[in-house]
């Protein structure tokens, strides 16, 4: 429940203009996620798609960035988030939620421009992380 809280202060007004303060708070959200994958396995994963939603956004202000600076926070974001989710996806047991959670999101993407290539990259992050935090013995069960 707190790891869901931390993803969703993400949200919060005073945090989404600014790009250091958001790559922190995803920093701290993936410590939460290797501590509470160390006691037990992640079972509300909800806040997934608020990080893949995070990660579209930045990529697209990547896209439209102007300076340096903007650029390079940008991708601090999106490490942070990607480091975040490697550290979610090894504490996951039932990945089947998150392709559910996948599939409408490829779903609904519109035809061409800069939104669907974001959609598409922040998805592709996703599922790396989870295809590397998979182990052998957790694919055997995926398959049957």
């Amino acid at each position: 429940m707190v790891l869901s809280t931390v993803v969703r202060h993400l949200d919060n007004k005073h945090v989404a203009n600014d790009p250091e303060l958001k790559a922190y708070i995803i920093q701290v959200a993936g410590c939460l996620a290797k501590l509470i994958r160390t006691s037990s396995y992640l079972r509300d994963i909800s806040f997934v798609n608020d990080l893949c939603r995070h990660l579209r956004k930045s990529f697209q202000a990547t896209a439209r960035s102007i300076g340096d600076e903007e650029l390079n926070l940008n991708v601090m974001i999106q490490n942070s988030i990607e480091d975040c989710l490697r550290e979610i996806a090894k504490g996951i047991v039932n990945t089947q939620p998150l392709f559910d959670m996948m599939a409408v999101s490829v779903e609904g993407l519109p035809s061409s421009g800069i939104v669907s290539r974001a959609a598409v990259g922040s998805l592709l992050i996703l599922a790396h992380a989870m295809s590397s935090a998979l182990s052998p013995s957790m694919r055997s069960q995926q398959v049957n």
